[in-house]
């Protein structure tokens, strides 16, 4: 497999760590029948394995009984497919064939991906304890770590074995009875209305299943007060996260936080944020590795969309590649012609630009 959160890397030879493989093979009793997306320095061992990159795992059977899938994290420019490709293959193997399917993959909550085949179809979750985790390449422990926190996926029957498994590494949650809001119209233009499940209940969850959730208690503070402790802590927070090596949870939920209990002061607060460091790619960076997150509040929607035309012109790829992230969360027109106006002349990161486009012009002509 291909891990890693830039989605230009063109290696092939990452691979799961030990103790994961391991663990893998318990929950399938030390058979794991197919390893899709497996490549000469595998250390999984199972019974059939597609290498990557001569063979596209996509493209066989997955006709087997216990499947394990550590896919490519970025997006494969020559065959244009995604993590969403392999995600939605992994539900339809439950579905077509009755198969176990065990996937390590980052966690993006807030993803079409996610929502499309992880909590309207897998059966549980395990959010990881490891906060990077350390992917082998090459065969071999380089002690580089993930930059993203990562979950294993289980689509299959047996929950309580999941967790039995899986709960001494991380925070495991029954998700087989959740089910996401979707507003859509029908061409009858009558509304859709499906039960809601928010953001917020997703984290009650995880803190009903044992995840450390921190918890940030702020007085009612008038504005200006209130903005000088909000921005010193979330700077405080980003500084000793070292966001540059890898991905944490404590910033995000430090904004979550604040936003219930406190949403105007909060989104006012990052406003003035973003205008006082505007000019600093490392502070933008930071907003908007949690704002892409959160781009359906309300409250921060026209500040993040502030943010995105501002930095569109920016010469920071990171930057740009959140700004892409934020347009595929939008998914509104607005985004679609914000991301036609711009060319990158990055190859890589045109292409993530421009697979985008496409799903949102064929989204859009369709409602």
């Amino acid at each position: 497999m291909s891990a890693g959160r830039k989605i230009n890397t063109s290696s092939q030879s990452w691979g799961t760590p030990k103790k994961y493989v391991d663990v893998v093979n318990k929950f399938f009793d030390g058979v794991i029948e197919l390893d899709p997306c497996s490549n000469v320095y595998s250390i999984v061992n199972a019974k059939k394995e597609y290498l990557l990159p001569e063979n596209d795992g996509l493209k066989e059977s997955w006709n087997y009984s216990t499947i394990y899938v550590n896919p490519p994290y970025g997006r494969n420019k020559n065959n244009k497919t995604s993590i969403k490709n392999w995600l939605e293959k992994c539900s339809m193997a439950k579905i077509d064939y009755g198969s176990e399917v065990l996937a390590l993959v980052p966690v993006a909550t807030n993803t079409s991906h996610w929502k499309n085949f992880v909590f309207t179809k897998a059966t549980a979750i395990c959010f990881l304890n490891d906060t990077r985790l350390r992917f082998l390449e090459n065969g071999e422990d380089c002690g580089k770590g993930a930059p993203m926190a990562c979950a294993m996926v289980y689509w299959g029957l047996d929950y309580q074995k999941f967790y039995n498994v899986f709960i001494n590494f991380g925070a495991v949650v029954n998700i087989s009875n959740l089910i996401i809001e979707e507003k859509r119209k029908d061409s009858t233009s009558k509304d859709i209305k499906h039960i809601v499940k928010t953001p917020y209940d997703l984290k009650k969850m995880l803190s009903e299943s044992g995840m450390k959730v921190i918890s940030h208690s702020l007085n009612k503070l008038d504005e200006d007060d209130f903005y000088k402790n909000f921005s010193k802590e979330f700077i405080n927070i980003c500084t000793r996260e070292h966001f540059e090596l890898g991905f944490s949870c404590e910033s995000e939920i430090f904004l979550k936080n604040n936003l219930e209990s406190e949403p105007r002061h909060t989104a006012s607060s990052i406003l003035k944020m973003f205008n006082e460091y505007k000019d600093d790619d490392s502070m933008i960076i930071y907003l908007l590795r949690i704002l892409y997150h959160n781009t359906n509040e309300c409250l921060l929607s026209d500040t993040i969309k502030n943010i995105m035309r501002y930095c569109i012109n920016s010469k920071n790829i990171e930057v740009l590649e959140y700004i892409i992230r934020c347009c595929e969360n939008f998914r509104d027109e607005e985004s679609l012609k914000l991301l036609e106006s711009k060319n990158f002349n990055i190859d890589w990161l045109d292409d993530y630009k421009n697979t985008i486009i496409n799903e949102l012009r064929e989204e859009l002509k369709n409602n």
